[in-house]
């Protein structure tokens, strides 16, 4: 069996090492809780894809907190179908009748 070798970092964890954490018995060493949150984690989507945002020029992931001048386009369809997308995504890693702290 190959290991994955991908580095795990406090905001990133590919699917796959996601799912073996969350299916390791661990004896109550460690929880895992999801954090989305929306609009503050905005920023960091648009940054990465800007054509959610409605200014669309937002390149990188600001270091400031508070209101910034982007936001979610929520005259686009299309934004909303990421969000659900996004949302479907945790809410199946990460069931409600497993996790105590997700309130979907």
């Amino acid at each position: 069996m190959q290991k994955d070798l991908t580095p795990l970092t406090p905001d990133i964890i590919p699917r796959k090492r996601l799912r073996i954490l969350l299916h390791t018995p661990t004896k109550g060493k460690f929880t895992i809780i999801p954090e989305i949150e929306m609009p503050g984690h905005a920023s960091a989507a648009i940054a990465a894809y800007p054509w959610l945002g409605t200014i669309g020029d937002l390149n990188e992931v600001p270091t400031v907190f508070g209101k910034l001048p982007d936001s979610f386009n929520v005259s686009d369809p299309r934004v909303y179908e990421f969000l659900e997308n996004v949302l479907l995504e945790v809410m199946e890693l990460f069931p409600g009748n497993n996790n105590p702290y997700w309130r979907g």
